[in-house]
């Protein structure tokens, strides 16, 4: 069955959490405060051209967006980690960071759109 959403795939979410609603509202509050802590350390880490900062947000970024079931943003924040860690100096982050920011707002109002019907 095709997902009702373009970016999130909940199944991984109600594996986890049993389909539990209570269970489900925690993880997604954590996720959101994760994801503002992700907005904040790559506009910071860009600032600075911090990589190994970056990388580390990517990491986080990758692990809690696959967690939501955002699997192409997700894939995505792999591949800028991966990159980071074996060639930092030529890895394009302004481009991985902005593909971030275009993406994770549509994936948390479909978080939002799916919360509001339980």
């Amino acid at each position: 069955m095709a997902s009702k959403y373009q970016h999130i795939d909940l199944a991984y979410l109600e594996d986890v959490s049993s389909g539990d609603v209570e269970t489900k509202k925690q993880l997604i509050a954590l996720f959101f405060e994760q994801m503002e802590e992700v907005k904040s350390g790559f506009a910071s880490a860009l600032a600075t051209n911090d990589t190994n900062e970056m990388r580390k947000i990517a990491h986080l970024a990758k692990s809690s967006t696959k967690i939501m079931g955002i699997n192409d943003l997700s894939a995505k924040m792999q591949e800028f980690e991966q990159s980071l860690k074996t060639n930092a100096e030529t890895t394009d982050c302004a481009y991985y960071t902005q593909y971030f920011f275009d993406n994770i707002g549509g994936a948390i109002d479909e978080l939002n759109i799916e919360m509001a019907t339980w």
